[in-house]
C-alpha cells in the first residue's frame, strides 16, 4: 500500500447506517435497540480484537491474515464515534463531486438523524 485514503482525507466520512422514513416512524424504539447493539458490538470488538478477527474470519470464510491485514488497516480511524459532522458530509460531498461521483451537494440535514444515536457508547 502506497498511501492510507485517511492520511489526505481525514475527514472524509464513509460510514453509513440507514432506515427509511416509514421504519423510522414505526418503529422507533427498534431502531434504537439496533443502534444500541451496534455500537455496543463495535466497542466489544475493538476490546476484544483476536475474538473479533476469529468471529470475522469464520463467518465470512476469510483467510485470518486478511482479516488481520484489515482490521489493522482500520486501527487509526476506527473511533466508534456515532456522532455524524454535517461539515465533513459536506467536505466528503465537494470530493465527490469534484470526482465526479455526485452530480450536486445536497443539505446533509435533510438526510442526517442523529436523533436516534445511543447517548452512551463509550466501552
Amino acid at each position: 500500500m502506497l498511501a492510507a485514503g485517511y492520511d489526505y482525507l481525514p475527514r472524509f466520512h464513509t460510514g453509513v447506517i440507514v432506515a427509511n422514513n416509514q421504519f423510522i416512524a414505526n418503529s422507533p424504539q427498534l431502531l434504537e435497540k439496533f443502534l444500541r447493539a451496534y455500537f455496543k458490538s463495535n466497542v466489544y470488538a475493538k476490546a476484544h480484537l483476536d475474538e473479533y478477527k476469529a468471529f470475522y474470519a469464520k463467518r465470512l470464510g476469510v483467510d485470518p491474515k486478511v482479516v488481520d491485514a484489515a482490521v489493522q488497516r482500520e486501527l487509526p480511524i476506527w473511533a466508534n464515534d456515532p456522532n455524524v459532522s454535517l461539515a465533513e458530509v459536506e467536505e466528503t460531498q465537494k470530493i465527490q463531486l469534484a470526482l465526479g461521483f455526485q452530480k450536486e451537494i445536497y443539505d446533509a440535514a435533510k438526510f442526517v438523524n442523529l436523533a436516534f444515536i445511543p447517548k452512551n457508547t463509550a466501552p
